[in-house]
């Protein structure tokens, strides 16, 4: 699979050899994510705006794809330095080092958004698990205090109790059949995949 940048001329080879190389492939659903930064870069906003994610959806398909900003951006910022220096007339890249009023959350601020929600969202849940309640107040804790480990151990323990539990361990098995399900079931395990997002990420696994 080509590189977005094979697009304007540049050789493959060039970018694969950079070790630190975040460029997105040529792919429909990555030049459609592309082509809304430049709408983003081009619009005009009176103050700033935090963006979280961005996910570009196929409705014929009804499926979406998303990359992590780090790479939008990376990869948005080489196409617009390589097509100006083609002579190409593509206007100033306000997206570039956070010029503009268009921000883009890091990996560690999307774990603390995460986090929050997993907060927010588990108090609606949190009776039906011995311990639960007393873990998010742990979890609350670790957070102010900004103790990884802390976070981490308390965040496993949150996982263990959703995945030992009988009822809702046939729902991450089988996550198609949540959808008739009352509302504290389809909470709890949106608790859960926010859980398993903060884990990934403060270990410093890609999320997939």
């Amino acid at each position: 699979m080509k590189n977005l940048t094979y697009g304007l001329g540049e050789s493959d080879i060039v970018e694969n050899s950079k070790p630190n190389s975040k460029m997105l492939k040529a792919t429909k659903g990555n030049i459609r994510l592309i082509e809304t930064l430049l709408v983003l870069n081009n619009m005009n906003f009176s103050s700033d705006i935090n963006i979280s994610q961005i996910h570009v959806i196929n409705p014929k398909r009804n499926i979406g794809t998303w990359a992590p900003n780090e790479q939008l951006l990376y990869s948005f910022n080489k196409l617009m330095d390589l097509a100006k220096s083609q002579g190409k007339d593509v206007g100033e890249n306000k997206l570039k080092d956070g010029k503009g009023n268009v921000k883009f959350a890091t990996k560690s601020q999307l774990v603390q958004l995460s986090l929050k929600n997993i907060l927010n969202i588990s108090g609606n849940v949190s009776e039906k698990f011995n311990g639960m309640a007393e873990t998010i107040g742990s979890l609350e804790s670790g957070i102010r205090l900004g103790d990884v480990n802390k976070i981490l151990i308390d965040l496993e323990e949150l996982k263990d109790l959703i995945e030992n539990d009988r009822e809702l361990s046939r729902y991450i098995k089988n996550p198609s059949s949540l959808i008739n399900q009352p509302l504290h079931i389809r909470e709890t395990m949106n608790v859960y995949g926010q859980i398993l997002w903060a884990i990934a990420e403060y270990k410093g696994y890609e999320y997939m």
